[in-house]
């Protein structure tokens, strides 16, 4: 059974857990993938940290889910309020790190640099939506990565998940990418359209966006009004 250990709980660690509750069976069934089918039906989430709520910790069971969503608390049987998310990186048993915390520009990427390079040196597969160990750091944790026989993957950091880095990689290994061209950001596409489309100042493109969960809490990580 795959153990997961989750840093941040924010939309998308959200997001993320209301699919494997409520769309566990259908993605159970997605394309009849032997590996996926296992995954869904069996993923156990080990722990989840955060930086301001506390952690939710159950290594025997794993994390109730369900009972996450709903609330996150001092009234979680599995809260607490003590350990960090370092902590749990170094003293947790898991087999992949689900990197999900808030993307620091100013600090080139850290902490969420040292989850992923600490995860890889333990000896655990990372997955990260954050941006700031990609754009600062990528490729020395490729290369950790690679040397420790594990995967460092980060497809949800551009646009949403679509799958831009795999294509190169796998679709198009036959040619040379020299550049992309266009608009790599959902909010920033979301709030041009609004502007654009229906005559919305930027403030107002950016409630709505913030509004739907598209934006970030600080609006300056996506777009600025330049």
């Amino acid at each position: 059974m795959p153990r997961v250990l989750m840093i941040g709980f924010g939309s998308v660690g959200r997001k993320l857990l209301e699919i494997l509750t409520q769309r566990r069976e259908s993605l159970s069934r997605w394309g009849g993938i032997p590996a996926l089918t296992n995954l869904a039906r069996n993923i156990s989430i080990v722990g989840i940290t955060t930086r301001s709520r506390g952690s939710l910790i159950n290594q025997t069971e794993g994390v109730d889910l369900d009972r996450a969503l709903i609330h996150f608390g001092p009234s979680n049987p599995d809260h607490s309020s003590t350990i960090t998310s370092e902590e749990a990186i170094q003293k947790l048993d898991y087999d992949i790190l689900v990197e999900l915390s808030t993307t620091e520009i100013e600090s080139k990427g850290f902490p969420a640099t040292a989850y992923v390079e600490n995860a890889l040196q333990k000896g655990s597969h990372v997955v990260s939506a954050n941006k700031g160990p990609v754009a600062f750091e990528a490729k020395r944790l490729l290369k950790l990565a690679e040397r420790q026989n594990r995967l460092f993957l980060s497809e949800s950091a551009v646009m949403d998940g679509s799958p831009v880095f795999a294509l190169q990689r796998y679709a198009l290994k036959g040619a040379q990418v020299t550049a992309i061209e266009g608009v790599l950001n959902s909010t920033t596409t979301l709030v041009i359209d609004e502007i654009v489309n229906n005559r919305r100042s930027f403030d107002e493109a950016v409630s709505i966006a913030q509004r739907i969960g598209s934006c970030k809490c600080r609006i300056s990580l996506d777009a600025t009004n330049a």
